[in-house]
C-alpha cells in the first residue's frame, strides 16, 4: 500500500512510520518543512497550501497531526495554537482529497477518546453530550470532520484513543 502520514514525526507517527515500512508499505510523510524529498509532501495548514498533486492514487491516508499537547504552557494564545493545527490542517487535508481525480480509498483521522469525559462504566457511542473543558472541545473540533467532499474516499475512520503514557508523550516527569 501507497500512505501518506501527517503528523508522522508526532509520538504515534513516529511509531506507525517504521511499522508500515517494515511492513513492506510505501510511506509519504507529510511535512511542514520546505524542501521535501522524494518520500514527502510539502503542507502549511496555516496558510492553506498543500500539493495535491503528490496525493493522487494513495491507498490510505493517516492524519495525526497537531500541535504537542505537553510541549508548553495552555495560555489562551497556546490554546489557539493547539486548536487551529487541528481544525486548519482537518479542513486544508479534507478539501484537498475532495479535488483528487483518484482519491484514496481510506482515510484515517486520529481523536482522542477525552472527548466523552469521564462516563465511568457507561457504553460510549459517540452521541454523548460534550463536556466543556479546553481539552474535550478540542476533540470536539476533531470530531467536526468537514464533508465538502462530492466524491468522498471509500472509507473513513474517526479513531479514538486513549490519552498515551509514553514518556515521549510529556506525562511523566522529565528527567
Amino acid at each position: 500500500m501507497k500512505v501518506a502520514i501527517t503528523g508522522s514525526t508526532g509520538l504515534v507517527g513516529s511509531a506507525l512510520v517504521p511499522f508500515l515500512t517494515t511492513g513492506g508499505h510505501e510511506v509519504l510523510r507529510v511535512k511542514r518543512s520546505t524542501g521535501t524529498g522524494a518520500g514527502e509532501i510539502d503542507w502549511d495548514p496555516a496558510k492553506g497550501e498543500m500539493n495535491p498533486a503528490r496525493l493522487e492514487g494513495l491507498d490510505a491516508v493517516v492524519h495525526l497531526a497537531g500541535e504537542n499537547i505537553a510541549a508548553r504552557r495552555w495560555n489562551a494564545a497556546q490554546k489557539a495554537v493547539i486548536r487551529d493545527s487541528r481544525v486548519k490542517g482537518t479542513k486544508l487535508l479534507c478539501e484537498t482529497l475532495a479535488r483528487l481525480r483518484q482519491p484514496p480509498r481510506v482515510l484515517v483521522s486520529a481523536s482522542a477518546i477525552g472527548f466523552y469525559g469521564d462516563r465511568g462504566e457507561e457504553e460510549l457511542t459517540g452521541r454523548v453530550p460534550r463536556e466543556r473543558a479546553f481539552s474535550l472541545r478540542l476533540v470536539a473540533h476533531g470530531k467536526q470532520r468537514p464533508n465538502p467532499r462530492s466524491r468522498p474516499v471509500s472509507g473513513s475512520c474517526i479513531c479514538d484513543s486513549a490519552s498515551s503514557s509514553a514518556r515521549a508523550a510529556g506525562r511523566w516527569p522529565r528527567c
